[in-house]
């Protein structure tokens, strides 16, 4: 049991354990309700010291509403978080998003998510750990923190941070694709292509640049074919447009035609009518049996 932040926190299990920090999952005696707590207690002297300092000068954590607050135990500096039900991500990915429009949501949410938490830089990193990322029924995406400091290298930056969080939608989006052609980058719908691109060159810096990306995506992205499945898809796509537009198409082709058949007809008449003012010699019959009907000198 253990006494801090107004609370009385009792052990329900034990998430992780090493020698820098110990996670587990608790509840509030003082308080007869269903909410579920993680704490972090971190035994590691010079994590400790930089974690505090951080806390202390430069507020981190302070705008996470899922944060509960910090307490010093003994040897021990403890953070204290919200808990959620553990629905991860990685697991239960297809079940939620078996399509593309379905990944391109719940790669949006995982934006809107990792905003909302306030944290980036180094601590951020973490914070993208598989075991941290849920999913609901609705593709909504939310964290819990199993912050596991054994892995936290404070020299990150946020260039990282980014960086690393749009790998994570890169391979949210791509995974029937990375299936698909094995990890063959080369095969990818181009759009996918350019969003690991500049992922990789870090382009991205902030939150609303990757997520205004992602919103650009075409629902249905098409692989990129060389030879005679490219001439294929050609064909494929001129027959859809062709059936898209299949009434502007035969409008245009009566048009066409009577303003043809028009065109012809008043060229025929003109023709004809110049002909006859031109043409000045009789090229009918000369005779009628023995009867000479042409002119006659007198």
């Amino acid at each position: 049991m253990t006494e801090a932040l107004n609370m009385k926190l009792e052990t329900v299990r034990t998430v992780l354990r090493n020698e820098v920090n110990e996670i587990i999952v608790c509840v509030d005696k003082n308080r007869a309700t269903d909410v579920f707590y993680t704490m972090i207690s971190i035994t590691s002297p010079p994590v400790r010291r930089q974690l505090a300092q951080r806390i202390g000068a430069d507020g981190l954590f302070t705008s996470n509403s899922d944060f509960i607050g910090s307490f010093t135990r003994g040897e021990e500096f403890c953070l204290v978080f919200l808990y959620r039900p553990e629905n991860r991500l990685s697991t239960h990915e297809q079940m939620y998003a078996a399509n593309f429009v379905a990944r391109k949501e719940m790669a949006q949410n995982l934006l809107i998510a990792c905003a909302e938490t306030q944290i980036t830089g180094s601590v951020g990193v973490l914070l993208l750990d598989d075991r941290n990322i849920n999913v609901g029924s609705d593709r909504s995406v939310y964290f819990n923190y199993f912050l596991d400091f054994k892995n936290w290298n404070p020299e990150l930056d946020e260039s990282q941070f980014y960086h690393d969080v749009g790998q994570t939608v890169f391979e949210l989006l791509s995974r029937e694709f990375e299936a698909k052609y094995a990890g063959d980058l080369d095969s990818y719908p181009s759009e996918l292509q350019i969003l690991y691109k500049k992922t990789q060159n870090r382009d991205f810096r902030s939150f609303s640049g990757i997520l205004t990306f992602v919103k650009a995506l075409p629902d249905e992205p098409r692989e990129l074919f060389t030879g005679w499945r490219a001439f294929w898809e050609k064909c494929k796509d001129l027959w859809q447009w062709i059936k898209n537009h299949s009434m502007t198409i035969f409008v245009v082709a009566i048009i066409a035609v009577t303003m043809g058949y028009l065109a012809y007809q008043i060229i025929a008449r003109i023709s004809a009518s110049k002909a006859i003012e031109k043409n000045v010699t009789y090229a009918g019959m000369d005779n009628i049996g023995e009867v000479y009907l042409g002119d006659e000198d007198i």
